[in-house]
């Protein structure tokens, strides 16, 4: 493995050979965690490029379980390891758009995993709130039939996923791994509203996505630091688009929703995060509602409901208001 990173590392334009080669060994489970976060090491003088994302992706998703469920569905997740400038952790506000969308008409698969370079990741907040998470095709199947959404566990699906864990944990920083994640949702969604923790992948990101196949598609970060669209700070976004990309900047003054420190947005473990959720679906008002609606526009402009994020937003103001993304917590959970 040690040779692999080096002649990745002494190489101007790696192959997707080469990452092809270098994923099997991150997978293969008889090469040691040590080894495997000294590659990490290794690996962070090369830059990431929309080629090797996608050659990466390519072969965990050529790895992966087979989720027979629509391609038109769309996912909504972060990167995780996201940094804000005021060292804040929000709540998952991801996860709380999810049922959101869903709760609008949108088909949403979200393809999730426990926290590793975070504080509660989707799946740890999802369990909190009591909300399945499908470990087999036929589970994600049932509940996708039923609710127009379901969560899906990416170690279930990406069983080599496991065999990284350990060593990302080791290394302690976000990596390309954070970045890979959740471009290899299994069910190959086309479409997909995706944050980052850093500005400078906005661009490699959009072309790996572009490379697999996405169709409509916004990856984002904010000027605060945040891989959501903030209501703090400008937010810079890739849109997809027909195979090309575009980048615009919005900023929460232009859409109507008022700014407010990153502070108000403050989460913390798993059960913490739960409950603001649940808090804001049943009382939709204040900074986590806005934010909630902002990142939910989007998902409704890639879905193709709403012409812009203006119309967005008031899309999703209306879902929350009339209690809908709360019924679809409780329906989803099995509480209502």
């Amino acid at each position: 493995m040690k040779q692999m990173t080096a002649h990745i590392a002494a190489s101007t334009a790696p192959g997707a050979d080469d990452w092809s080669a270098l994923m099997a060994a991150f997978c293969d489970e008889t090469i040691a965690d040590d080894m495997k976060a000294a590659a990490l090491y290794d690996l962070q003088s090369v830059k990431i490029t929309g080629a090797m994302l996608a050659a990466c992706a390519s072969y965990l998703l050529s790895q992966a379980l087979p989720l027979d469920l629509p391609t038109h569905a769309l996912d909504v997740c972060g990167t995780g390891g996201d940094k804000s400038k005021e060292n804040v952790k929000t709540f998952n506000i991801s996860t709380a758009v999810a049922f959101v969308l869903a709760a609008g008409g949108v088909d949403v698969i979200k393809h999730g995993n426990r926290a590793v370079s975070s504080q509660s990741g989707s799946s740890d907040v999802l369990a909190a709130l009591g909300v399945p998470i499908a470990a087999t095709a036929a589970e994600a199947q049932s509940v996708f039939n039923k609710h127009n959404l379901c969560f899906v566990a990416a170690p279930a699906f990406h069983p080599c996923l496991k065999s990284m864990a350990a060593a990302r944990r080791a290394f302690g920083k976000p990596t390309f791994f954070n970045l890979l994640g959740p471009l290899c949702n299994p069910a190959r969604v086309t479409r997909q509203v995706m944050g980052v923790f850093d500005k400078q992948y906005l661009r490699p990101v959009a072309e790996a996505a572009v490379k697999l196949g996405k169709t409509d598609m916004m990856v984002l970060h904010s000027r605060d630091g945040l891989d959501e669209i903030s209501i703090a700070a400008p937010t810079d976004i890739c849109r997809i688009q027909n195979g090309g990309i575009t980048e615009i900047t919005v900023s929460p003054e232009n859409l109507g929703i008022a700014s407010a420190p990153l502070s108000a947005l403050a989460g913390g473990d798993a059960a913490m995060n739960a409950d603001i959720i649940r808090k804001v679906f049943a009382k939709p008002e204040g900074a986590g509602a806005d934010i909630i609606a902002l990142n939910a526009a989007a998902g409704f402009v890639v879905a193709g409901m709403d012409q812009n994020l203006t119309d967005g937003i008031a899309r999703a103001r209306d879902v929350l208001t009339t209690q809908k993304a709360l019924q679809k917590l409780q329906e989803t959970a099995g509480t209502a």
